[in-house]
């Protein structure tokens, strides 16, 4: 049924890896700028928010009042507002927030969960398919067993050819 959700678990998980760039982009999640449709009650239901910030060097009380920006900044947009702080005595980044969630979250996973750059306009060729997407999951048009999609254009090789080519398969 469209728009189910158990035990107020979000069904989709945004997870943003995030330093200090600009969000005003997460806005699209409720309304396209170009379009009629209104889609904020579904995704204040339906979509919690991560943010993994992965920039070092600041003190306890400065990550507390960042944290509370960052929530009260956004809870009014989603289901749920959580800011987690990767501190990886190795490397902070991209790869090392996306871990921290999966091994923080492996035993309680969404049906969804959407990874993100915090400048993901510069990474996704069109917005509007990132929206549309996580707005399907929302109201169950994916497939359960859908797996892994890419959305990041500048960093998919389409001229490999890969299409029942057994030589590009792991």
């Amino acid at each position: 049924a469209p728009f189910r959700s158990q035990n107020d678990v979000p069904r989709v998980e945004v997870v943003v890896c995030y330093c200090s760039e600009r969000l005003s982009w997460l806005r699209a999640f409720h309304k396209l700028p170009w379009r009629d449709e209104d889609r904020s009650q579904a995704v204040r239901q339906y979509v919690g928010l991560r943010f993994y910030h992965k920039c070092g060097g600041m003190n306890k009380r400065a990550r507390e009042e960042e944290r509370k920006r960052l929530v009260d900044e956004w809870a009014p947009y989603f289901q749920m507002v959580e800011v987690r702080y990767v501190d990886d005595v190795l490397r902070a980044d991209d790869d090392s927030a996306y871990l921290a969630y999966i091994v923080d979250r492996y035993h309680s996973l969404p049906e969804f969960t959407v990874f993100l750059h915090a400048d993901a306009p510069e990474h996704i060729a069109s917005l509007e398919l990132l929206m549309d997407t996580v707005f399907a999951a929302v109201r169950n048009y994916l497939p359960g067993d859908l797996g892994f999609l890419h959305f990041a254009h500048n960093y998919v090789l389409h001229e490999l050819g890969c299409h029942d080519n057994k030589d590009c398969e792991a």
